[in-house]
């Protein structure tokens, strides 16, 4: 790219602001979804997700398939009394009413 010639990220954003439209995922996504498997099979206390404020929406969906529905339920109430993501929450309905 030639001096003096904005690129185009920054010519989008003239201020200069750094902008991320998805989040990094986290180095131990997947080790943790499978950490949270193994304690539910053995039933081991705590919450269903593992690492749960800390995850995105795309990575909270992608583990609500492994959930009983009454782990669905707490889910549901701690993403309502959080952040109340319409996707997590419409994917929460969604497998309750299945």
């Amino acid at each position: 790219m030639p001096i003096g010639v904005p690129s185009p990220a920054v010519a989008a954003n003239p201020a200069g602001i750094a902008t991320c439209t998805r989040a990094a995922p986290l180095p131990a996504d997947r080790p943790l979804a499978e950490a949270d498997r193994i304690r539910r099979r053995a039933g081991g206390p705590g919450f269903p997700i593992s690492a749960y404020d800390q995850l995105t929406a795309v990575q909270v969906r992608k583990r609500l398939p492994d959930l009983t529905k009454a782990e669905l339920r707490k889910v549901r109430t701690r993403e309502q009394r959080g952040k109340a993501r319409k996707s997590v929450l419409g994917d929460i309905e969604r497998r309750l009413a299945a």
